[in-house]
């Protein structure tokens, strides 16, 4: 019988553990976020958004915790929708857009927000977290500098 372990599968084992408890963690913070969402759906009016970044998870927030975020929120900010069925969209800083080769990317926070009929703010509900997740899915990129990975999103 052998006893040896192979160091290559062991670096692998220990790499595929680490993924698999950061896809552990992402689906708990989405489940986390879809709670949250419920709860402000079925009672609350105040609105809330939702935020990310390169460097924070997908997150819900309220509009006072918007400008700590994205410190020109709705007043220099460019805006892009996501859904070509309802008012949903997210705002972004367009200094933290680089260009390459004929694609934008956006390497900064974005805050994800819905519209009332008369172009307020509303909050976000359980289907607009879905849609934003399902977005961020196909528009997630990763960019490396170096030996650096920057993920942004491709705004093109």
């Amino acid at each position: 019988m052998n006893n040896t372990i192979d160091f290559k599968t062991a670096k692998t084992i220990d790499s595929m553990s680490k993924k698999l408890d950061h896809i552990d963690d992402a689906v708990s913070g989405f489940f986390s976020v879809m709670h949250m969402a419920m709860k402000h759906e079925l009672g609350s009016a105040e609105p809330y958004f939702a935020a990310t970044s390169p460097v924070l998870d997908l997150t819900v927030i309220r509009p006072d915790d918007a400008p700590h975020i994205l410190a020109c929120f709705d007043e220099a900010d460019e805006g892009i929708g996501i859904s070509e069925n309802e008012p949903l969209g997210f705002r972004y800083n367009p200094k933290q857009v680089v260009k390459l080769m004929g694609q934008r990317y956006l390497v900064g926070p974005v805050i994800f927000h819905r519209f009332d009929e008369d172009g307020n703010f509303a909050s976000l509900t359980m289907g607009d977290m879905y849609t934003i997740q399902k977005y961020l899915e196909g528009k997630s990129v990763t960019l490396m500098i170096d030996r650096d990975k920057l993920t942004c999103i491709c705004i093109d």
